[in-house]
């Protein structure tokens, strides 16, 4: 749950360097990041297609690039704003790449090991130093 500050009208100091945008203005809201897959079996093929990237470290990390190149917009205003920007960046490489929705994608994250886990974060980490 989000603090009171976060929904008043009362800029905060940190919200200086905030950029601000219409959700039709982000790439991912363009790309699918956010719709519902209705199918059971499309989904499955999704979750496959995630978990594949997520373990190759290569494939993970051209992803995240591609993400900054191509999706400006939607990293400026990720990352220039308060939450979990190693996830976004996960989430937006599945769907950049494959179409991977980010739920789905939230839900493959269980699927990998620890090890995993943190060769993934350790890229996103990297990637987001960059921008």
């Amino acid at each position: 749950m989000r603090d009171r500050d976060f929904i008043t009208d009362t800029p905060k100091e940190s919200d200086a360097r905030r950029f601000w945008c219409a959700y039709t203005e982000l790439e991912e809201y363009h790309a699918g990041m956010w719709r519902p897959v209705h199918s059971e079996e499309r989904q499955i093929e999704l979750i496959a297609l995630a978990v594949s990237l997520l373990r190759s470290s290569e494939k993970f990390a051209g992803a995240c690039k591609q993400v900054s190149q191509k999706w400006p917009i939607s990293c400026r205003a990720e990352f220039t704003s308060p939450g979990s920007h190693i996830a976004w960046l996960g989430q937006a490489a599945c769907c950049l790449l494959y179409g991977v929705p980010e739920d789905l994608t939230r839900r493959v994250w269980w699927k990998l090991t620890e090890k995993e886990q943190d060769v993934a974060n350790q890229i996103a980490r990297e990637e987001i130093g960059t921008w």
